[in-house]
């Protein structure tokens, strides 16, 4: 069942300074194609969230319903490398996702990056996306800028399914996730958790040496003399398995792929054991 095209209208009518039921928009993070993100205060809590507002018609609320029934199941997952979804509603004709707030995404860095560093981020991710697998959830959009960033070097996943979810109701799915990290399967519309350590793969790959690789993926690809010069021979051929045009040939879900990278650089799992669950401010 194909779904309208809904204009954009969040960006004319949200202003700093303006409240949504318990929350006041302090500063636009950021904005894209299909929602905008904002700074704001739970006035009731008295903490700082960030706000997704999808850029969805207020008059559409059969729409919104659904849209927060996905987002709900989805927030029912509880782990300290996935981002929680702390709040989904309807505000004023809005559909709202309350998220903990971090401090920045890794596609706010720049790269390469320390590999220890990237290690540990990949690590992290892989572990909550584990957990999702282990739930029956594909991801479907593991991208940079889904992947964020906390002070005390705790890393997690956010954006579960809710960017996808979005699209589909704007009519924009073709695209089925982030350009550049969508595994060759995924682009014809037959993902599976294979397709989300494809786009892992992609981004440690791209952390470590400055390269995002591209169709047609092949082995050696661009950067890999500067792979090797910063990666031990066992990250290397953990990586080449990563990027298997492939599926078959790929890890079979994250928690395979986190035990092989732990394997390949034990240092990887330094921010695991430490992490309890997200603070609740």
């Amino acid at each position: 069942m194909s779904h309208p095209v809904i204009p954009s209208v969040t960006a004319v009518r949200l202003r700093r300074g303006r409240r949504l039921g318990k929350y006041r928009l302090e500063k636009r993070l950021g904005q894209g194609g299909y929602c905008e993100v904002w700074k704001a205060r739970d006035t009731v809590e008295g903490i700082r969230v960030a706000l997704k507002i999808p850029h969805l018609d207020p008059s559409g609320r059969r729409d919104n319903q659904a849209l927060l029934r996905e987002v709900r199941l989805v927030a029912q997952l509880r782990h300290p490398h996935l981002l929680p979804v702390k709040n989904a509603d309807i505000i004023e004709g809005y559909a709202v996702l309350a998220t903990e707030l971090s401090f920045g995404t890794l596609a706010d860095r720049s790269k390469p990056m320390a590999p220890r560093n990237i290690l540990s981020i990949i690590a992290q991710v892989l572990d909550g996306l584990a957990h999702a697998h282990q739930n029956r959830l594909t991801h479907c959009d593991v991208s940079p800028s889904n992947i964020f960033l906390f002070p005390d070097g705790r890393a997690a996943l956010g954006d579960f399914g809710i960017s996808l979810e979005i699209k589909g109701r704007m009519g924009t799915i073709d695209d089925y996730g982030t350009p550049g990290y969508v595994a060759p399967e995924q682009a014809y519309g037959k993902p599976t958790y294979r397709s989300d350590c494809f786009a892992v793969g992609l981004i440690l790959y791209e952390y470590l040496t400055g390269v995002l690789l591209r169709w047609p993926f092949d082995w050696p690809g661009r950067g890999y003399k500067r792979l090797r010069q910063r990666a031990n021979p066992a990250l290397v051929a953990f990586l080449k398995r990563a990027l298997a045009v492939n599926p078959s040939l790929r890890f079979a879900n994250a928690d395979d792929m986190l035990n092989q990278l732990i394997k390949a650089d034990p240092e990887a799992a330094r921010h695991l054991d430490r992490l309890g669950p997200p603070s609740p401010k």
